[in-house]
């Protein structure tokens, strides 16, 4: 079974990345929501490390975080580990991990800050 990485490991990127995978370009012509999805199906290993990360930052005492802060790390640890393009991770998808992992984890309960998305206004 392997080990859960230490906070030090999550940090300084000490353990191996998966690479990201893109949806194909027909995808992209679809709703934010719906290339969100596609790509969270096809990365589910991007939303593992959000997590590790907010964990983290829960533990060390953070009552808030930003995920585009989470997001510029992961950028940096991917761009170490893999090849391909510079920015792998849509700045576009930031809101929609910032909700789903404070819904499904409830300790990070309004560990981000949202906004009112445009389609929750009507």
């Amino acid at each position: 079974m392997p080990t859960k990485p230490s906070l030090l490991e999550i940090i300084h990127g000490d353990h191996e990345l998966q690479p990201i995978v893109q949806p194909e370009r027909a995808e992209s012509a679809s709703t934010l929501e719906r290339q969100f999805i596609r790509f969270h199906e096809l990365n589910p290993h991007v939303y593992e490390q959000i997590v590790q990360i907010s964990l983290a930052l829960r533990e060390r005492g953070f009552k808030k975080a930003g995920m585009k802060m989470i997001f510029e790390r992961l950028r940096w640890l991917w761009a170490m580990q893999t090849k391909g393009e510079d920015y792998k991770l849509n700045n576009n998808y930031t809101a929609f991990y910032a909700r789903k992992v404070m819904e499904d984890h409830p300790q990070l309960q309004g560990f981000f800050r949202t906004r009112t998305q445009r389609h929750e206004k009507s």
